[in-house]
């Protein structure tokens, strides 16, 4: 059984390990616009569906992480989105990655686009690294360390804003959303309603919804105070182990992306989520996928009343959504 981690060494590790996956994956873009070029897609299959898709550099970063993790820390499991043999998540200290998070994007030349490594141990995200190379924006963060944004003007601690201003109600809210990668069925209708909900005159009528394709930067978006909220459904550890951690870190919150009594955490591979910004309780990343998660940005006051507020604007035929019900 591996010992408690050294989270300082880890996220040292993790951070030379996104720096090199990062030109990989600036060097795998380039190889990919010459073959779109020349009329060659062999570089792209689909899974799921055509909004669902892997490329050979997604496959190529995930084995050089996964080599250079294995052989630092050979007592340490692996969880990786394109391995296809993937261990269950346990209380051992685990690495989960998603070598392109943002893939679409990354087949499409949109720079919204990271390699996101976390650890988790004892079932909660600890470590996280989110890095974007088109931009060279690295996040970074690890227990009781505090949570970091670096670009061109060097690294500063998050939330960028500190302390971070109140949060009032849903119409003075930017909020982050995706469309997720199903297009009919329950979870698609609560995903449409609930857009409709949320910028309806009568209803939550927010500042704005925006939708940037990417998982792991849109939950250090809302650690860097850049938006108020982020909700996501269907979405798998890899996901979110890595921007979890560093949203905990800047004193954002984590809830269930479904309408819950509970305010507490919802585990890491519970498919859906609401995130938003300060300090909560610990819940664990559980087995499977995440399912819906709600994030919120780090704030002195008004994260729970801002999540209740949410989930009346909840819709689809069931106002909620069935991630992991099969």
């Amino acid at each position: 059984m591996a010992s408690s981690p050294d989270f300082d060494d880890v996220l040292a590790t993790l951070k030379r390990v996104a720096l090199a996956a990062g030109d990989m994956i600036l060097r795998g873009s380039e190889t990919m616009r010459h073959k779109q070029a020349a009329g060659l897609n062999g570089t792209v299959k689909e899974k799921l569906n055509s909004t669902d898709v892997v490329t050979e550099t997604d496959e190529a970063v995930e084995r050089f992480v996964a080599e250079e993790l294995n052989s630092k820390y050979p007592h340490y499991k692996f969880i990786g989105e394109e391995s296809g043999a993937n261990e269950a998540l346990t209380e051992d200290p685990t690495f989960i990655c998603d070598p392109i998070d943002g893939t679409m994007n990354y087949i499409h030349g949109h720079p919204y686009v990271s390699i996101s490594l976390g650890l988790a141990y004892k079932m909660r995200p600890a470590v996280g690294v989110v890095y974007n190379p088109f931009h060279h924006h690295l996040y970074t963060a690890a227990p009781g360390r505090g949570a970091y944004f670096e670009d061109f003007r060097g690294e500063r601690r998050l939330p960028l804003t500190s302390p971070a201003p109140p949060l009032g109600g849903l119409r003075e809210s930017l909020v982050l959303v995706e469309w997720g990668k199903e297009r009919e069925g329950i979870n698609w209708e609560t995903v449409v309603d609930t857009f409709k909900n949320l910028t309806a005159k009568d209803g939550g009528m927010v500042h704005d919804l925006r939708t940037f394709g990417g998982a792991a930067l849109n939950l250090c978006t809302v650690a860097a105070g850049f938006v108020d909220m982020a909700w996501g459904g269907g979405w798998e550890a890899w996901d979110v182990c890595a921007g979890w951690a560093i949203l905990l870190e800047a004193g954002g919150r984590i809830f269930d992306g479904n309408p819950s009594k509970a305010m507490d955490e919802p585990p890491v591979d519970g498919q859906m989520y609401l995130a938003g910004k300060s300090p909560a309780s610990s819940p664990s990343l559980g087995n499977g996928q995440v399912l819906h998660v709600w994030q919120v940005r780090g704030a002195s006051k008004g994260q729970e009343p801002l999540a209740e507020e949410f989930w009346c604007q909840v819709g689809g035929p069931q106002k909620r959504w069935t991630y992991g019900k099969r």
